[in-house]
């Protein structure tokens, strides 16, 4: 068929970049594989961030998170299990954008995002530790 390429139900790794497409049509090969094409445009959805799972059964439910450059894109397997992938190399901001404005500003993104998980770690820890300060605070009053 024209205008097709080939696409693969492969489990995307966190750290690698790919596209998306949804396989229109299925092939057995001559070994009993089954291999999927599209005609669909793929779509690049960035490097892999995380991946959920919630449910069980026909209730289930996969749901990956790409990040894009700094915007997230979150993909959905299909309920007909046509959700594909192709690894490609990671895209990033062009270089000559980047050096014209301020090359401060974009590490600042980096930052800023690093702060917010920063802060993030410190509330849960220092969350964890008042509950067991707390504890031995009462257990030492007992005693």
């Amino acid at each position: 068929m024209s205008n097709e390429i080939e696409v693969f139900r492969i489990t995307p790794k966190v750290g690698k970049c790919y596209m998306h497409a949804e396989a229109t049509r299925t092939m057995i090969d001559n070994n009993g594989d089954t291999v999927y094409y599209t005609t669909n445009t793929p779509t690049y959805v960035g490097r892999l961030v995380r991946t959920e799972r919630s449910g069980f059964g026909d209730s289930s439910t996969v749901i990956n998170y790409f990040d894009n450059n700094g915007r997230e894109t979150p993909v959905e397997y299909s309920y007909e299990g046509n959700t594909c992938f192709i690894e490609v190399n990671c895209r990033s901001r062009s270089r000559s954008r980047s050096h014209s404005r301020s090359r401060g500003r974009s590490s600042s993104l980096g930052r800023s995002t690093s702060n917010a998980r920063l802060a993030r770690s410190r509330s849960r820890s220092s969350s964890r530790g008042r509950g067991s300060n707390r504890r031995s605070r009462s257990r030492s009053g007992r005693s």
